[in-house]
């Protein structure tokens, strides 16, 4: 009886025996075969001779069957296995059998986190460590849901790769939105001059119905002194980023303005002349503080109330800038705006005046004084 051929392929295989080692990024670092058998040979050599082909396949399936339960490395080494999902799918299981005591399997977790699990001395897989590194604020990777947005608007958000929300559209918002305790002020029904209904917006972002009669002057937030080269000041804030309106086109210039679609955080202040002279008053803003940050911001002056459509915002009195470089500002500085000397206001007896400050970024918003000057009694 002749004895058995071994093709060349498989007496290669017989000589050098080797482990199989398969890593993907779903999928932990499988372990050597620990008997260090002789894998299956290849369909080429399995054709050279029908009965070693027969033992080649039944051997490749015992040792297919053996490998792909095993979870670790040879060397022991950490294997990161990058889901994509939350709790880390595709781990091993806590309390099941692994080969190597001290291999460590990491798996991601929560918001691009991750976690450990190691293979005790019992030859079982520990439970799983805490989530560690996840993105501050972040979320799950695929996840979705509805936000608020601008006025009383909705947008769908989507949680990307990088854990980190991503908004669309804003839709929803009801016509002529505006921001809830934003007020507005009605001439109708107010037969004395320079008084007003006041009007708020409610949370449903639209004004409700305006106060009952009688009308009122606007509330100042700041006095005119009635002392000659006297100044007088208050403290104010802009609106925040979420409370924007459009700014002045250019940032000098001779009223009427135009509005552009840059937005940017504001502020109505409205100054009142209660003496029965007429007062001509530099007014300009600064910072509050010595050690504030100073902001590019500009100045406009309206006559009441406050100035709400595109046209009432372009019907400015007399000038606008964002510089204030006369002798009563503060020497050196270029970020804040007044309206001085020539181009000073003339506030009438009882008169009011709606100053108007905002940023010049759209990005920035700050705490800011506003100073009164009395230049001049007529």
């Amino acid at each position: 009886m002749r004895a058995p051929s071994i093709g060349f392929g498989s007496a290669l295989l017989v000589a050098l025996p080797m482990a199989w080692v398969a890593c993907t990024a779903d999928s932990p670092v499988d372990a050597e075969p620990e008997d260090g058998g002789v894998e299956a040979a290849s369909e080429e050599d399995a054709g050279r001779e029908e009965d070693t082909g027969a033992d080649s396949g039944k051997d490749a399936g015992k040792d297919a069957g053996k490998d792909s339960g095993k979870d670790t490395g040879t060397d022991g080494s950490v294997a990161v296995v990058d889901s994509g999902m939350d709790s880390g799918a595709a781990g091993p299981v806590p309390g099941t059998a692994c080969p190597t005591p001290g291999t460590v399997v990491t798996t991601a977790c929560g918001a691009c986190g991750k976690r450990d699990i190691v293979c005790e001395a019992t030859k079982t897989w520990s439970p799983y460590g805490f989530c560690y590194g996840e993105v501050a604020g972040g979320c799950i990777a695929g996840s979705t849901r509805m936000a608020a947005c601008g006025k009383c608007g909705t947008t769908a958000e989507v949680c990307t790769s990088t854990c980190a929300w991503v908004s669309g559209a804003c839709t929803g918002e009801p016509v002529g939105a505006c921001t809830p305790g934003e007020k507005k002020y009605l001439t109708a029904g107010c037969v004395t001059p320079e008084t007003y209904r006041e009007v708020t917006c409610e949370a449903t972002c639209t004004f409700g119905a305006p106060a009952p009669l009688p009308c009122a002057g606007l509330p100042p937030d700041l006095e005119i002194s009635q002392t000659l080269d006297e100044t007088v000041f208050v403290d104010s804030a802009l609106s925040p980023l979420t409370v924007q309106i459009g700014r002045p086109s250019s940032t000098v210039g001779t009223c009427p303005l135009n509005v552009s679609a840059v937005m940017t955080s504001y502020k109505y202040l409205v100054i009142h002349n209660s003496s029965a002279q007429s007062v001509v008053a530099n007014i300009w803003a600064d910072k509050v503080n010595p050690g504030d940050v100073d902001i590019d911001t500009m100045m406009a002056i309206y006559t009441p109330p406050f100035p709400s459509t595109v046209a009432e915002r372009q019907a400015c009195f007399t000038k606008y800038n964002t510089l204030c470089n006369t002798g009563v500002c503060r020497p050196g500085q270029s970020f804040w705006p007044g309206l001085a000397n020539l181009d000073a206001p003339t506030i009438a007896p009882g008169g009011t005046i709606v100053v108007y400050v905002a940023a010049v970024s759209g990005t920035l918003t700050t705490t800011f004084r506003l100073f009164v000057h009395t230049k001049q009694l007529i």
